[in-house]
């Protein structure tokens, strides 16, 4: 009995959590943790990729520097750069990130920026993106987002200072 009771209770907190999320215009995909295992798949750059190496659970990090917005890409159009796995919306945008990935990919490994400010390592939402300084970050929540926002370019510089501490961690206990 306790086991249901427990069962409907997350049911019901998933249906209320997805629900302000659709009224608030989301896609609820956007707006669930990405939260992996923490990797170096090539033994160097710390990843926040999916079991099979998937970056941002595929979203085109071109779309996000062109359309300013997410867009979901497709395994048939996909490359591999520093141990990750990109896909991508289109062939154009494959041939884009392929000519200068570095212009491209997430900083941080596709952690949340706010909290590498903050010497910290944790998940990030989809729909938290933001271009700084030509850069793509993402953060965790509309918390972090937020305050990421009070000083984006004084972030992104902490961010930088601290990532090659914080990228040596292994999970996200901090």
């Amino acid at each position: 009995m306790k086991n249901l009771i427990a069962l409907l209770t997350i049911l019901f907190c998933a249906l209320v959590f997805t629900q302000s999320f659709a009224q608030d215009g989301l896609d609820p995909e956007l707006t669930t943790d990405v939260r992996n295992t923490p990797v170096k798949k090539d033994g160097v750059h710390l990843l926040n990729v999916d079991e099979n190496g998937v970056i941002l659970k595929g979203y085109d990090v071109v779309a996000f520097h062109t359309v300013k917005k997410p867009i979901k890409g497709s395994a048939e159009f996909q490359s591999e750069y520093q141990g990750a796995i990109y896909y991508f919306s289109s062939e154009d945008n494959k041939k884009t990130f392929d000519a200068n990935p570095d212009k491209y990919i997430p900083q941080f490994g596709g952690f949340c920026a706010v909290a590498v400010a903050l010497n910290k390592l944790s998940p990030i939402q989809i729909w938290t993106h933001s271009i700084v300084d030509g850069r793509l970050v993402f953060n965790h929540n509309k918390r972090a987002l937020a305050l990421w926002n009070k000083n984006p370019k004084g972030n992104l510089k902490k961010a930088d200072k601290n990532w090659p501490e914080v990228s040596k961690k292994t999970d996200y206990s901090n």
